[in-house]
């Protein structure tokens, strides 16, 4: 099995755990962390991220850093961004990217995934399956 940790950065960070079984994507964790709690520490209340982190294969981010005017919100997206690949890169995870265009194109998500930026994040994690073809069913409508 496969399990990848897809993340959509910003001052509220949503983050999407799934595991790839048989073509089919299981929801293990999603979420949604403040900016603050990412950067002080405080997402890892009780170890249930860094539990679960340990368990994931790749992290798959929303690059939203290359692009548009430097402003508060970006500057929130670049700290998460860091944070995220901080977190990953001590546990010798992967990171890869994926465009705002390619989270886009992903329109279905499981009912049981709340919160918008946890949606999202489910929708990078999704991307990247299908953009490496590790996951074979075509989320992307044509």
């Amino acid at each position: 099995m496969f399990t990848i940790m897809g993340v959509d950065p910003g001052g509220t960070t949503g983050i999407c755990i799934c595991r790839l079984g048989e073509q089919e994507i299981v929801v293990v964790y999603h979420g949604q962390w403040k900016l603050q709690d990412l950067i002080t520490g405080n997402w890892s209340a009780g170890n249930q991220l860094c539990g679960l982190m340990s368990t994931v294969d790749i992290t798959a981010m929303e690059s939203v850093v290359a692009s548009g005017m430097l402003t508060a919100g970006k500057i929130d997206q670049i700290k998460a961004e860091d944070r995220i690949f901080v977190e990953s890169s001590l546990r010798n995870i992967e990171v890869a990217y994926i465009t705002p265009e390619e989270r886009k194109r992903v329109k279905q998500v499981p009912k049981e995934v709340k919160g918008d930026h946890a949606r999202d994040a489910y929708r990078v994690a999704v991307a990247y399956l299908w953009k490496v073809r590790l996951y074979e069913a075509n989320p992307i409508p044509e």
